[in-house]
């Protein structure tokens, strides 16, 4: 019997365990091996572009973090272009990024949990009862057995798939669905290079470049089942067109993962419902715009640290929720409406 289980150690879920781990009896599932990195082919590895924005950097010190020297993948990024495919336009941002490797970066939150934190690895959430004495009983599956735990809180971090999500709120609609896929090439020409890419033939959200010193990722956010992997060779076309090199001899791999894109925070945001709660992406905290997720992580995590009631976390979550409303409704437009990024861009102005 615990009297919290987090499922997914994410950077909302390692979050939130580290914070209340002294406090109370925690158990932790995820479903990711998290041994030592060996190879860049490593199958555990999250599809990610990495880059921590400035709004993560605050987050990350208010929660008394610096990000250690050996996470870092590449020097820190202090340019951003951007590539309007449809004004036929490119420009370039001063913004501060620190260039992470994911892996690495996940494994280094981890290891800050207390020790006295059970922690299950290789391990996946199956569903949750509710018993009579407000206590939760949670099947997961380690391996190939069957086990079962008794909990006071349940807390949803497994991301925008979130099968807590779905186990508590069957009925409830879901934000859009995108599915993010990424390709790492080897960096022969030694690029520096940050790259969003915005072009409605290929989607409505965003695609990017990113060097990670070694490496190059090329990646896009694409709505699902709007023949998303023939858009992606799509996209790569285009770059290649485009004069940027990358060839099939330096192919790597391919990443791919799902994500949701808040456009209604009243309707597209659930923080649970009881003693069960959602936080990070699996609460649909992620930005309509970017979508950054790592700032709403930590400060979703923070947020519920502060008292486990529903009034209480929704009181804590309100400045997130504008931010996401800010996000789509007024960073969104500026971003994908076709006229009035060409202005800004334009102007010189940051979008």
């Amino acid at each position: 019997m615990f009297d919290i289980v987090i499922v997914g150690l994410g950077p909302a879920g390692s979050t939130l365990a580290r914070l209340l781990g002294e406090k109370y009896k925690i158990f932790c599932l995820d479903k990711r091996e998290l041994i030592e990195k060996e190879n860049i082919y490593n199958k555990m590895d999250k599809c990610c572009g990495g880059l921590i924005s400035e709004d993560a950097q605050k987050s990350l010190k208010k929660l008394g973090l610096n990000i250690p020297n050996n996470i870092i993948a590449c020097d820190k990024v202090s340019k951003l272009d951007v590539w309007d495919f449809e004004n036929n336009l490119k420009t370039r941002y001063s913004k501060i990024f620190y260039n992470i490797d994911r892996y690495k970066f996940d494994k280094w939150l981890i290891d800050m949990i207390p020790k006295n934190v059970r922690i299950e690895y290789n391990s996946r959430f199956l569903q949750v009862e509710k018993q009579n004495d407000d206590m939760y009983k949670i099947k997961y599956r380690k391996g190939n057995e069957i086990e079962e735990i008794t909990t006071k809180y349940l807390i949803g971090a497994d991301g925008a798939n979130s099968l807590v999500r779905k186990s508590i709120l069957k009925s409830k609609e879901d934000a859009p669905k995108y599915i993010a896929i990424q390709n790492w090439y080897k960096n022969t020409s030694n690029l520096d290079i940050q790259v969003s890419i915005i072009d409605k033939e290929i989607t409505d959200f965003y695609s990017w470049i990113i060097s990670k010193g070694k490496y190059i990722l090329v990646g896009s956010a694409l709505k699902v089942g709007q023949d998303s992997h023939l858009k992606f060779e799509k996209l790569i076309d285009k770059i290649k067109e485009d004069g940027f090199k990358i060839d099939d001899d330096t192919f790597i791999k391919k990443q791919g993962m799902h994500i949701r894109r808040p456009v209604n925070p009243t309707k597209d945001i659930c923080l649970g419902d009881g003693n069960t709660f959602l936080i990070g992406e699996a609460a649909g905290l992620i930005s309509p715009s970017s979508a950054e997720g790592y700032s709403y992580a930590f400060d979703s995590a923070m947020a519920l640290s502060k008292g486990l009631r529903q009034s209480e976390y929704s009181r804590n979550i309100k400045k997130i929720r504008l931010r996401i409303w800010f996000a789509n409704n007024i960073k969104s437009i500026l971003t994908y409406n076709d006229f009035l990024r060409k202005m800004f861009i334009r102007s010189g102005l940051k979008v």
